[in-house]
């Protein structure tokens, strides 16, 4: 028996003031599009950490991870494409300095206002929800109170 499991993604909003970050995709898919920083988790990894590690690899931050906001399978669904879940956080700059890294042709922040085309569409509805406040999953990972 052969299992098709998904392969799992953390993407992360990483808002800063009224802004939040994009990364432009230096490869396939999408190259040239904006989208979250986002990344395979790898194996054993936990997937916060990779949410963690894809921001910082890719714009140079260094975040903690607020929440988890949502999870989805890619939007579109194509058969035989992508079979992923994706994991999406908030994270919290805590230091790092703003820049395009490994895999990102640039990093930059955008207001709801001035927002480019997103070039994934369950980032598209992660960003979009966020930005209307519908994304109310709240879940305090290892945050002692």
């Amino acid at each position: 028996m052969h299992f098709n499991n998904p392969v799992p993604v953390a993407a992360v909003i990483v808002p800063v003031e009224n802004e939040i970050v994009l990364v432009k995709r230096k490869y396939d898919p999408q190259k040239g599009g904006w989208c979250l920083p986002c990344g395979f988790v790898n194996a054993y990894e936990d997937p916060k950490e990779a949410a963690i590690r894809e921001v910082e690899e890719e714009t140079g931050l260094v975040i903690v991870i607020n929440k988890i906001l949502e999870t989805t399978a890619p939007m579109p669904k194509v058969a035989g494409k992508g079979n992923q879940i994706v994991l999406f956080y908030e994270g919290k700059v805590v230091g790092g300095n703003l820049q395009g890294g490994d895999d990102a042709l640039d990093a930059r922040l955008f207001s709801r206002a001035e927002m480019p085309t997103i070039c994934f569409g369950s980032h598209e509805y992660v960003v979009k929800n966020w930005h209307e406040e519908r994304l109310t999953k709240d879940f305090n990972y290892g945050n002692k109170q």
